[in-house]
C-alpha cells in the first residue's frame, strides 16, 4: 500500500513540473486557481446502500423538513396541496433554486397518514387557487412545527431551461424504458436511480425522485401507459 501511495507522489510530481503550474512558477506568473467540482447539480445521484439515494444536498427518507426550512429560509413554502375532490399532499415548495447553476422549480413531498393531512387542511390558516385548479392549504404554526420533523419522501424538479432527449441520454444515461402518455408527454425511467424525467412537448419539463426501493412510486401510475424504445 504504501509503495502505491508512493508511486502516486511521484505521478503527481511529474504532473506538476509538465503542466502550466511548472511555467507559471518559471514565468513569474501566480499558479491558476483550481475549478470547484460541480457538486449538487441534477443529474449527481448518489445510491446508498440502504436503497435510498442522495440527490441536491437532500437524502431521501432521512433528510427532514426542518433542514429544508433551513436551507431556503423564507424561501420555503409549506401546504398541502389538494386538487378538487382529492385528500392532496404535503409539500415544501422553493420557487426559485439553484442546483449547482441549473435554476428551477423544487417541490418537496413528505408521507403523512391521511386524518393527519385532513387535519392540516381543516385548521389551515388560507388557502389559494394555483395552476391547474388546485388549491394550496397554509399550514398553521403548530402544525408547521409538528410537520418540521417529517423526512423528506420524494423531490420534484422543474428547470427553468428546455431539455431534449439527447440532454437527458448525456446527463442520465439509457433510461431502462421510455413511457409515451397521450401526444405531449414522454416518460423516460431509471428505477436504479429512483429517477423519472418527463418531457412535456407543451410545457415545462419534470424531474422526479423517489428512494430506487420506493420506484414504484413513480412506475405504478404509469404501468398501464405503452412502452417505447
Amino acid at each position: 500500500m504504501q509503495y502505491r501511495k508512493l508511486i502516486g507522489w511521484a505521478f503527481v510530481g511529474v504532473a506538476l513540473l509538465s503542466g502550466p503550474l511548472f511555467w507559471n512558477l518559471m514565468n513569474g506568473q501566480p499558479a491558476p486557481a483550481p475549478v470547484a467540482p460541480i457538486h449538487g447539480a441534477p443529474w449527481q445521484i448518489d445510491i446508498k446502500p440502504s436503497g435510498s439515494s442522495r440527490v441536491f444536498d437532500v437524502e431521501i427518507g432521512s433528510t427532514r423538513m426542518a433542514e429544508i426550512q433551513a436551507r431556503w429560509k423564507d424561501g420555503v413554502r409549506v401546504a398541502v396541496v389538494a386538487s378538487s375532490g382529492e385528500l392532496g399532499a404535503l409539500e415544501a415548495y422553493v420557487e426559485q433554486a439553484d442546483a449547482a447553476g441549473v435554476m428551477g422549480r423544487m417541490i418537496f413531498s413528505f408521507d403523512l397518514e391521511p386524518t393527519q393531512l385532513q387535519a392540516y387542511k381543516e385548521r389551515a390558516t388560507r388557502s389559494e387557487t394555483v395552476t391547474g385548479g388546485a388549491r394550496r392549504f397554509a399550514l398553521a404554526a403548530a402544525d408547521t412545527e409538528q410537520a418540521a420533523m417529517l423526512p423528506v419522501a420524494a423531490i420534484a424538479f422543474i428547470p427553468n431551461s428546455q431539455l431534449d432527449p439527447d440532454m437527458i441520454y448525456q446527463r442520465f444515461g439509457k433510461p431502462a424504458m421510455v413511457q409515451l402518455e397521450g401526444q405531449n408527454l414522454k416518460h423516460f425511467l431509471y428505477p436504479g436511480k429512483g429517477l423519472c424525467v418527463t418531457l412535456d412537448a407543451k410545457g415545462r419539463e419534470l424531474l422526479q425522485y423517489v428512494a430506487p426501493s420506493n420506484f414504484d412510486r413513480l412506475s405504478a401510475p404509469l404501468a398501464q401507459l405503452p412502452a417505447s424504445s
